[in-house]
């Protein structure tokens, strides 16, 4: 299904969003629109162009079953969802902060310079006139 945009006029395709809702953008005029109710939606396909009526994708469902936390998200007590979380997640997050900061110190160290052995003599300040006579 295309519309008109309501800008500029270009004909722009209609898109299905993840959850199954009408959307467009057109990318000459940067506009970018949604459509949420069934009455938006009847609206969007009296305004097509090419006749088309709108067919929402059909959901598909999750390859994965559910986990723990998903289960009990579903329905009930915020503190057995924490625990879940908890049970799950934490050590997760915990082994993948361990390896940033392990990369953090590998970077580090490739980035540090070479440490110098000896301290560099001090230079003795020069004026313009000998630095003139020095290099005439």
């Amino acid at each position: 299904m295309n519309i008109e945009c309501f800008l500029c006029s270009k004909v722009i395709p209609v898109q299905t969003s993840k959850k199954g809702l009408p959307w467009f953008y057109c990318e000459d005029c940067q506009f970018r629109g949604f459509v949420n109710s069934e009455q938006g939606i009847a609206g969007l396909e009296t305004q097509a162009v090419d006749g088309g009526r709108f067919e929402p994708r059909p959901q598909v469902e999750p390859s994965e079953p559910p986990t723990e936390a998903h289960r009990l998200a579903s329905g009930v007590d915020a503190k057995q969802v924490s625990e879940a979380i908890k049970g799950e997640i934490m050590p997760l997050l915990k082994t993948m902060q361990e390896e940033i900061r392990g990369l953090k110190a590998q970077t580090a160290e490739a980035k540090a310079p070479a440490k110098r052995k000896t301290k560099p003599t001090p230079r003795k300040p020069v004026t313009i006139r000998e630095y003139i006579e020095a290099n005439a």
